[in-house]
């Protein structure tokens, strides 16, 4: 299947030179949008294994071909998820079948033997997720908006861009950031297990640096800038307060600690306000800071929300607690008086390496005006809504997007004008959502006796 994305009605050049002015909201009842983001899994890693049982979802068939392995969250070694060797080899030039040429790293003792990129998940252990998609909606077609590993994929997250389009700061026009930290991009790194503001200083704490690809090179593109990551663009926490005001809190991002997921603070305006007087950034919470503002009647109209790394789906994190933290934290969303004004989506921010079966391609359009674009769209990743108003229990959306349509969401529901990134060449979700329904009751999900922890 080749990926023929929706566009806005806009060329590259007007998309590319400004941000769209805020416009009247659309007419939503939902108030506050919350936004989950867990770690490095494809729909076929998490779900493969309800292929035949799941009806509408586009699964791979384990024992079909190629056959996959049934693996544990728990497993103790990572695919490389760079850009310039996992992506590209995984990708093969569009043949997308270089799956057995992915390389491993393993940080811990006594590994398993023979990982593979053909793996899946028990059912056992991702149930929470399918519980909240099948009573409510699932996006079996969401592509991450970049091609590399977690630290550009947080910036895409936020920004809808990891600095190509614009920077005030000194960035070399038309390079974004394509890696995480170091020499080898995303190979082995244990992203969020630190403090980064110490010693390593990633973003604008320190002077790490990463590689820049030139999104106007051919793919697989040109990778030959290495610079700090602290660029200055525009982000959607930026819309929000210039439509609703900065006199009060309109948006937190619950973070782990000071690590590449921390995205706000590689954005130097939001890391000097940060610095100066802002408490909208909260780290090593683990969803706390959420579950605070749910109980005081405090919830601001966007939340992001990350977990710890033992909670994050993360390979090599050596748990299989995600699934258990997600339903913990919509348990609670569900069950508060924000319940009915609320759309909480759940999305994962890159490929992490592993296998699936639907093809993906590069955005014809982009606002880079690149038909040879090279690094976007990557792999195909979950996206799961959990909303009263999802058009019916069990829906299955098929629209093919990236999910940087997630930000185009919340702008369209806040009337908050475009960032004008790739957020401009994706739908709203509107697909998935009907607001003339009856609000659907929450429905609680099983997580045992599991109670979340501090970072």
């Amino acid at each position: 299947m080749l990926l023929v994305p929706l566009y806005r009605q806009a060329t590259g050049a007007n998309v590319r030179r400004h941000v769209q002015p805020a416009g009247r909201a659309a007419s939503s009842p939902i108030q506050h949008v919350i936004v989950i983001v867990m770690e490095n899994r494809t729909v076929d890693n998490l779900f493969a294994g309800y292929y035949g049982s799941w009806k509408g979802v586009d699964l791979a068939n384990p024992a079909g071909k190629p056959k996959l392995t049934q693996i544990s969250l728990r497993t103790k070694w990572s695919p490389d998820h760079d850009h310039r060797k996992a992506f590209t080899t995984e990708f093969d030039g569009g043949k997308q079948d270089g799956w057995q040429n992915e390389q491993f790293a393993c940080p811990h003792h006594r590994c398993e033997p023979n990982p593979t990129a053909l793996s899946y998940i028990s059912t056992s252990e991702v149930a929470p997720y399918a519980a909240i998609a099948q009573n409510f909606a699932f996006a079996d077609e969401t592509f991450q908006a970049g091609e590399g590993p977690s630290f550009p994929a947080h910036q895409y997250l936020i920004a809808a861009q990891a600095g190509g389009l614009a920077d005030s700061h000194g960035a070399q026009a038309g390079y974004a950031e394509a890696e995480n930290p170091g020499d080898r991009g995303g190979r082995g790194q244990l992203e969020p297990l630190e403090d980064l503001g110490g010693n390593r200083g990633f973003g604008c704490i320190g002077k790490s640096k990463t590689m820049f690809v030139d999104m106007k090179s051919a793919y697989p593109g040109t990778e030959n800038l290495k610079q700090q990551f602290c660029l200055d663009y525009p982000t959607i926490f930026d819309l929000l307060d210039a439509q609703l005001g900065t006199g009060h809190k309109n948006w937190h991002y619950d973070t782990s600690n000071y690590s590449i997921w921390n995205a706000p603070l590689s954005v130097q305006h939001l890391y000097k306000a940060y610095l100066q007087h802002s408490r909208n950034v909260i780290k090593g919470r683990n969803g706390k800071q959420l579950l605070a503002d749910l109980k005081h009647n405090d919830l601001p109209a966007l939340t992001y929300v990350m977990p710890c790394f033992q909670n994050s789906d993360h390979p090599d994190s050596v748990s299989a607690d995600g699934p258990k933290w997600v339903g913990y934290i919509t348990n609670a969303i569900g069950s508060s008086a924000y319940w009915n004004s609320t759309a909480v989506v759940i999305l994962w921010d890159d490929w992490g390496g592993w296998y699936d079966h639907v093809k993906t391609g590069h955005p014809a359009n982009n606002p880079y005006e690149n038909p040879s674009d090279p690094y976007e769209w990557g792999f195909r990743v979950p996206l799961i809504v959990a909303s009263p108003y999802v058009k019916k229990r069990g829906y299955v959306d098929h629209t093919q997007r990236s999910y940087s349509a997630v930000l185009r969401y919340i702008e369209d529901n806040f009337g908050l004008g475009s960032l004008a990134g790739d957020d401009a060449i994706n739908d709203d979700l509107s697909t998935m959502f009907d607001y003339s329904n009856k609000p659907l009751p929450w429905v609680p999900v099983d997580v045992g006796n599991y109670q979340p922890k501090s970072c």
